[in-house]
């Protein structure tokens, strides 16, 4: 009986997806009764949506310094100036459980504080392996590092370890500028004495594009579970219309005791940050992480989205039957005008139903349009878009990714469903040549 029902179920459903094609005067059901629910929940590719990457072109993995390689030639340099003792540091360790811990709960502890705050990610694993992650407005550090201070004969007076995190906000909207902060926690057991009138200093200095003066590390006193944070502000130059370029800045600390110190200075390097005035008549100039692909999310639930929902479901079923999930934006009106109008043609022969748009996928303003692409002629349609046009076959199933997909659907729907990809363009500053993630799904 189970296998006699489970047939009928497929039956009705197959019925269901080859039902003749409402009537120009009908709009789709919200209740979508003829769309399986698997085709209104599209998979998205591996790896969480919306989730901190690595990786990317103007990405390094995590460096890492050792200044007291070289301890006894530091130690006769000191002695032959004049110093009394010399700090060195060894960065970038292999992090283990403690300095995990103290990672996450320094990232914590500033929830309370006013200032600048860390990405709720920063610091907690898997982002706290010793390489930058970042997504499109936020990226993070966190670190396992060592000092050690000894006087000009050898002898040891401070070693410790410490967690640091270093973080950066690219601000998308509001100017060119980028915030870099860093926050160091030593812990666990000291040697005697480690913290004795111990502190740090340093410097936030621009690298590349960046104006104003260099800014002064005011200096602080450290201890065990005591965190040392400091901010600083960098703003861009690439301020003509159509201009882009890379901000790029560093902070340089150093330990310091009441003794006189010869030091040497750790570098905490950041990640470039791509600052554009490309984006004129849509929003001003701003910056971003360039390396990390952002998400264009749509809504296929009628009830969630009810301006735009049959949008957002064209292009799931457009998913569904193999098209790509990832998009390069051309930025060439022209090229947008031809995909256009390759994939969704004029004339007697392409009617569209009254106040109904032909929405294509990929989008016309993509590199993956119709024209652009340079794809063989392979438009597919499906059961519900109230589209019978010639050499149009109704897809139900994945085809692969070669063409693109029309679907007629009302015209409020698709001008909707068009503002949100300008605005998300804008938000996220996708220039020409950047690649986006697009997820459709029912939530």
């Amino acid at each position: 009986m189970r296998k006699i029902a489970l047939i009928f179920a497929l039956l009705a459903t197959l019925m269901a997806l080859t039902a003749p094609i409402a009537s120009a005067e009908s709009e789709p059901s919200p209740a979508s009764s003829a769309i399986p629910g698997e085709l209104r929940r599209v998979p998205f590719p591996p790896g969480l949506p919306g989730a901190p990457t690595n990786r990317g072109p103007q990405s390094t993995p995590g460096t890492s310094q050792d200044t007291c390689a070289n301890m006894d030639a530091t130690l006769a340099q000191a002695r032959a100036a004049g110093f009394s003792s010399v700090s060195c540091s060894r960065t970038n360790l292999p992090m283990n459980n403690e300095g995990r811990s103290v990672a996450s709960r320094s990232s914590a502890s500033f929830a309370s504080l006013a200032g600048p705050q860390p990405p709720k990610w920063c610091g907690i694993a898997p982002y706290n392996d010793g390489q930058w992650w970042m997504t499109r407005h936020d990226a993070c550090r966190a670190t396992l590092n060592q000092t050690i201070i000894k006087d000009t004969n050898g002898r040891l007076i401070s070693q410790f370890e410490y967690a640091l995190l270093q973080w950066q906000t690219a601000y998308s909207s509001d100017g060119l500028m980028s915030r870099y902060s860093i926050a160091m926690t030593p812990f666990g057991t000291p040697s005697p004495g480690a913290f004795a009138d111990t502190g740090v200093s340093g410097d936030a200095t621009c690298v590349a594009l960046c104006a104003g003066p260099d800014v002064v590390f005011l200096p602080g006193r450290i201890d065990i579970g005591v965190t040392v944070a400091r901010d600083f502000k960098f703003t861009g130059m690439t301020t003509a219309p159509g201009a882009v370029g890379y901000l790029k800045s560093k902070i340089e600390y150093h330990f310091t005791a009441m003794r006189s110190v010869y030091s040497t200075n750790v570098v905490a390097d950041s990640l470039p940050v791509r600052c554009d005035n490309q984006m004129v008549g849509i929003v001003g100039a701003g910056c971003v992480f360039s390396d990390y692909e952002p998400q264009f999310s749509v809504n296929t639930n009628a009830t969630h989205n009810p301006a735009w929902w049959l949008n957002a479901l064209s292009i799931s079923w457009a998913h569904y039957t193999g098209l790509p999930q990832v998009l390069t934006r051309h930025g060439n009106s022209d090229t947008s005008t031809r995909n256009g109008d390759r994939a969704c043609p004029r004339g007697a022969s392409y009617p569209r139903p009254p106040d109904y748009q032909c929405d294509e996928y990929p989008f016309r303003s993509t590199q993956e349009g119709a024209w652009s692409s340079g794809s063989p002629f392979a438009p597919r349609t499906f059961s519900w878009c109230q589209l019978s046009w010639p050499q149009t076959p109704i897809v139900n199933s994945d085809i692969g990714p070669v063409g693109w997909s029309r679907c007629n659907i009302p015209a409020e729907h698709n001008r909707l469903g068009g503002e949100a990809l300008n605005e998300f363009y804008g938000s996220e500053r996708v220039v020409a040549g950047d690649r986006f993630r697009v997820f459709a799904g029912d939530w």
